[in-house]
């Protein structure tokens, strides 16, 4: 049922623009685009080069995400195999291992990070 609610609000983004700030990091942009309270925070991850291959998104949730999920938002992105390679309590660490014709092309991936259950904690 919450991944419903989280498809339906997904669906609905584009008509709001409560985008936050985008966080540049080298030649690495990640954009905050959403926020469930202190539980899920989402984000763009746009490679504005093909040698960008890492980007860090500082998540502020307070304690590792017990899930990580990537939504490939262009082909570019799945092609460059966009992955998180460290995930701790504050930063989750992506990497894409194709940089070949992956970069300069808009946000390639949205990233979905979710807090552990209150009763995993």
């Amino acid at each position: 049922m919450f991944e419903q609610l989280f498809d339906l609000l997904l669906a609905a983004w584009p008509a709001v623009s409560l985008v936050l700030t985008g966080l540049v990091f080298g030649a690495v942009t990640i954009t905050n685009i959403y926020s469930l309270g202190p539980e899920t925070k989402i984000a763009d991850i746009e490679a504005t080069a093909d040698a960008d291959t890492t980007a860090t998104f500082a998540h502020g949730l307070g304690a590792a995400p017990a899930e990580v999920y990537f939504t490939y938002l262009l082909a570019a992105g799945a092609l460059s195999l966009w992955r998180a390679t460290t995930v701790d309590g504050t930063n989750v660490v992506c990497t894409k291992s194709t940089p070949v014709g992956s970069g300069a092309a808009g946000a390639q991936v949205r990233l979905i990070v979710k807090r552990p259950h209150t009763l995993g904690r």
